[in-house]
């Protein structure tokens, strides 16, 4: 065992079993991964690629990787994503990812839907680019009821100035679709002004 390993000890994002540095997630929770994507359409018409069901196993690895500090898992749940996109057969000019606002950045360290985003568009060998803008902070939509949820996400993004969408084929990540509401005003902010053609997908569904 290297002194890296020692001191800093890879854990499968699955189960926590200690891997070895080079391995995504254990053999185990590699043989229970879902053998096709799980799609669906969200509320704005486009349809949202995932890899997992948002169930127990998968909710506890994203919440340890989205609250918990854990930022190396993204490798793994970016691979896992990619895959599923590939296996969609969804053809795409670049990547892009819901953003955080300013406050929610600099409190977790880091947007976690963007590192799955730039894993998955360097294995995919896709161009990434950030495309919006959080201005505002709302209640965050996992705290909220399925009819709040709606009204809360309104107004939130913003594009970012001069980017131009004109005829391209997006492909926007986020972590988990519960709703689908937020990546929904996500294609409607990204969709106004360009013609464009937005396919979503996310590590997990909840629906």
């Amino acid at each position: 065992m290297s002194l890296l390993d020692l001191f800093f000890p890879r854990k499968c994002p699955y189960c926590l079993k200690l891997i070895e540095r080079g391995r995504l997630e254990c053999d185990k929770c590699r043989s229970e991964f879902p053998k096709e994507p799980y799609i669906r359409t969200i509320p704005s018409g486009n349809e949202c690629v995932s890899a997992f069901m948002y169930d127990s196993k998968i909710r506890d690895a994203l919440a340890r990787y989205k609250f918990r500090g854990k930022r190396e898992f993204y490798k793994s749940f970016g691979a896992v994503l990619a895959n599923a996109v590939a296996e969609s057969e969804i053809i795409a000019d670049m990547v892009t990812s819901v953003p955080l606002s300013k406050k929610r950045l600099h409190m977790r360290g880091y947007n976690q839907s963007e590192l799955i985003a730039r894993e998955l568009a360097k294995i995919l060998e896709l161009d990434y680019a950030e495309t919006l803008i959080k201005c505002r902070d709302n209640l965050e939509q996992h705290t909220l009821n399925h009819e709040i949820r709606a009204e809360n996400i309104i107004g939130v993004y913003k594009p970012i100035d001069k980017i131009n969408l004109q005829g391209k084929r997006v492909l926007l990540i986020d972590d988990i679709v519960t709703t689908g509401y937020t990546l929904s005003e996500c294609c409607r902010i990204l969709s106004e002004n360009n013609d464009v053609d937005i396919t979503c997908a996310t590590v997990a569904t909840a629906f």
